[in-house]
């Protein structure tokens, strides 16, 4: 019983260290104006392939965009109400009336012409290929069922250990001596 209280502390403590790191990693990144965003087609391949992880640079001004540069943009919202985000690449800048022309790498045509208030950042770290997998899963219904099982987890490696070792130790106890 002992080993496996062991266990359970040690795996336990590795989900909350990981859960930590993970926490801290994307609020520094955050912080230091950066917003992870999952690719989800294949509009601008090959620079960046379908589910692959990527960060926006939120902090930087649409007038210091270049032609050839990859920006990130609001594009309304869907059926339900939820925001659209479009990646793509700037073909043309036009300042004087403060709108880019953007195309995806792998799309014939170029987009409507794109007001550089819509520019939500430009794509400056292409980030983690099939992250963006992970990260459009743990936003789902699925995503969050599982997130609660992992919690549920913690809780029976944390709590579980102490529970194996208090029922050893009663046992113990009331163990006949001979």
């Amino acid at each position: 019983m002992k080993i496996a209280s062991v266990i359970l502390n040690v795996m336990g403590t590795v989900f909350v260290v990981a859960v930590i790191l993970t926490v801290g990693t994307i609020l520094g990144l955050q912080i230091a104006g950066y917003a992870p965003m999952d690719v989800l087609s294949g509009s601008m391949y090959p620079a960046f392939k379908q589910d692959q992880l990527v960060f926006i640079n939120t902090r930087k001004k649409a007038e210091n965009v270049k032609i050839g540069d990859v920006i990130a943009f609001d594009a309304g919202t869907d059926d339900k109400g939820r925001a659209i985000v479009i990646t793509h690449r700037v073909v043309a800048v036009d300042a004087e009336n403060a709108v880019f022309t953007t195309k995806g790498d792998a799309n014939d045509i170029e987009d409507k012409p794109i007001a550089f208030s819509d520019m939500v950042g430009s794509v400056d770290w292409k980030g983690i290929p099939k992250a963006g997998y992970y990260l459009s899963n743990l936003r789902s219904k699925t995503g969050i069922a599982l997130g609660m099982l992992g919690l549920g987890f913690l809780l029976i490696c944390f709590g579980g250990g102490g529970v194996l070792e208090h029922y050893h130790n009663k046992r113990k106890k009331e163990a006949p001596v001979e």
